[in-house]
């Protein structure tokens, strides 16, 4: 067994609490809202991708509905999708796809499997973006683009807010992104 070392704690930014790192299988654990989020991160290591969508893949049947939370990062100096952020329940996988090189084949097919669900803010665009930047991707299944479904919802109330506006007013959670994280580098 592997006992996780703390790497840092947060106070109550963006409602985590401890962050904790595993050297041995490149995974982080975030105690978010009374949650543990087991969250990898990839830099230029398909087989690790690979791995997260195979666990995916053999957790959920073919034949169950999943729903699988989809966001990026992007980087303006660059113009391009420099992360890709997957969750389904409590796993996730970042991907910097600016080091990947070549789209892994598993990440391709997990994107066209008929039961899984996608959802975010502007998720066919993103899907589109990343497909023009970096080749072979395409949303087969079925998405959901939450900013919209929220706006058809209430039109007056939902015009120009993100992600962590829905999470706050929808599920009272706060998740607010600190300026040192969503002005850091994401190219890096």
């Amino acid at each position: 067994m592997v006992v996780l070392k703390p790497i840092r704690y947060y106070n109550g930014i963006s409602g985590a609490s401890i962050v904790s790192f595993s050297p041995d299988t490149a995974k982080y654990t975030v105690n978010f809202d009374y949650n543990q989020i087991e969250t990898t991160v990839v830099t230029d290591k398909a087989r690790i991708v690979d791995q997260w969508v195979k666990d995916i893949n053999d957790l959920y049947p073919a034949n169950e509905s999943v729903i699988v939370g989809l966001n990026v990062e992007r980087c303006g100096r660059k113009n391009r999708t420099v992360t890709l952020h997957l969750c389904v329940d409590s796993k996730c996988l970042i991907v910097q796809l600016f080091y990947i090189g070549e789209l892994p084949l598993s990440l391709k097919n997990f994107f066209i499997k008929p039961n899984y669900f996608f959802v975010g803010i502007l998720v066919a665009k993103n899907i589109s973006r990343i497909h023009d930047e970096y080749g072979g991707v395409s949303l087969g299944s079925v998405h959901a683009d939450i900013k919209e479904l929220a706006m058809q919802k209430w039109p007056d109330r939902w015009n120009q807010l993100g992600l962590e506006d829905l999470c706050s007013d929808l599920l009272g959670l706060s998740m607010k992104k600190p300026k040192l994280v969503s002005l850091s580098n994401w190219d890096v």
